[in-house]
């Protein structure tokens, strides 16, 4: 489904490298999770499959065409995309934010309707109370809820998610991970999600692609990262984070 080449990328005419020969792909239907710290190169990759970015080397293919031989706007209305807060328009209702790419894409009055209540449920939101909200009037977690409807509207086949939990608390980003894979089970589509929590790219990875200074460290299942870690970085990634759930178990009621 997607398939980046040889990619690199400095926002500094070459100082720095935000990516450096970056080459991953993601499979039709799988959650390919990108992991690393701030800084890492992540988002720039996320950014370059809908062209919000554009690589200075390489190629970025999706459905084994160049993204950048395609017109922006029509790719970007074909990929669904979340970040943090969800991003929504905070004038419009819930409903218009919810069915904002149907409706440039033609979609008539009654189809975005049905389709607003279908995904408004599938989130978890009632649309009869939510329907005519607007963003103000929600908790953190019910307008990433709403942000990830928004991006699932159109039926896209492939999702992109930037950190879309990152600040929220434990329970509702528990929850809202709990949503993703239900969808997942629901809708398969391409998901590449972006986090810099090792636990929740193991919960929610079919795999994961570690990131450290703009290159690729190792890519592999949680459980071929944890056994077999390619580098040292990789290696101390997981040994502290076994060592954090360790301590949180030890000092339990």
């Amino acid at each position: 489904m997607i398939t980046i080449t040889d990619v690199s990328k400095s926002f500094d005419r070459g100082r720095t490298h935000a990516l450096r020969s970056v080459s991953i792909h993601a499979h039709a239907g799988e959650v390919l999770v990108l992991l690393g710290s701030s800084g890492c190169g992540k988002t720039t990759l996320l950014r370059m499959i809908n062209r919000l970015d554009s690589p200075d080397s390489g190629e970025v293919r999706l459905r084994d065409r160049d993204v950048c031989g395609m017109d922006p706007v029509a790719l970007r209305r074909s990929i669904g995309y979340v970040i943090q807060e969800g991003g929504l328009f905070p004038h419009m209702t819930v409903e218009r934010n919810v069915e904002i790419v149907p409706r440039l894409l033609g979609w008539n009055r009654d189809t975005r309707r049905a389709r607003t209540h279908e995904i408004l449920s599938l989130v978890g939101l009632s649309p009869d109370e939510f329907l005519p909200r607007r963003p103000a009037e929600l908790s953190g977690g019910q307008r990433q809820r709403v942000g990830i409807a928004r991006a699932l509207a159109a039926n896209p086949m492939t999702l992109l998610m930037d950190e879309p939990f990152g600040a929220l608390d434990a329970i509702t980003r528990d929850r809202l991970q709990d949503e993703i894979l239900s969808i997942q089970r629901s809708e398969p589509r391409t998901i590449v999600f972006v986090t810099h929590d090792l636990f929740e790219a193991v919960r929610l990875a079919d795999r994961i692609v570690v990131l450290h200074a703009g290159s690729v460290e190792q890519v592999g299942t949680a459980e071929q990262l944890l056994n077999h870690p390619a580098t040292p970085y990789v290696s101390s990634l997981f040994e502290r984070a076994t060592q954090q759930a360790t301590g949180l178990l030890e000092h339990a009621p």
